[in-house]
């Protein structure tokens, strides 16, 4: 049975690494896949993926930004517009942060499952951010 996005849609996924300004903490990682609609955070200290539902408008906004982007990653990637942080952290953020693209890979969406998919692979790249004590560096 086909899903939403039918039985199989290539997509790009774009991980985006919150550090707070200063210190370099890590507060969290966030995976937008804008193809399908799926913005989720994982906050720094805790195992618990947190879905954002953006509005129609802010996506259309989020995509614009991702396509100004392009698919390279430069070695040290533009932070994020403050407008997208606000998405990615669920309101303003209490203490400065920087948000930048670590890493952007091809997906591939498999019906209408494919957000466990995501949030396995958000549960990864934080775990990645922790063990290598990976620094606003990207992931090539």
């Amino acid at each position: 049975m086909s899903g939403l996005w039918g039985p199989r849609c290539q997509s790009r996924a774009i991980a985006v690494d919150v550090r707070t300004v200063g210190s370099d903490a890590v507060v969290g990682v966030a995976l937008i896949v804008p193809a399908t609609r799926y913005l989720s955070f994982l906050g720094g200290d805790g195992d618990l993926v947190t879905p954002r539902y953006p509005t129609p408008g802010t996506w259309r906004g989020i995509d614009a930004v991702l396509a100004g982007m392009g698919s390279r990653l430069p070695f040290k990637p533009a932070p994020l517009p403050s407008e997208v942080v606000e998405v990615i952290l669920g309101g303003a953020p209490t203490s400065p942060v920087l948000a930048r693209r670590f890493a952007a890979m091809p997906v591939t969406v498999e019906g209408d499952d494919s957000a466990t998919v995501f949030d396995g692979l958000l549960l990864g790249l934080l775990s990645h951010r922790r063990h290598t004590g990976a620094r606003s560096q990207s992931l090539r």
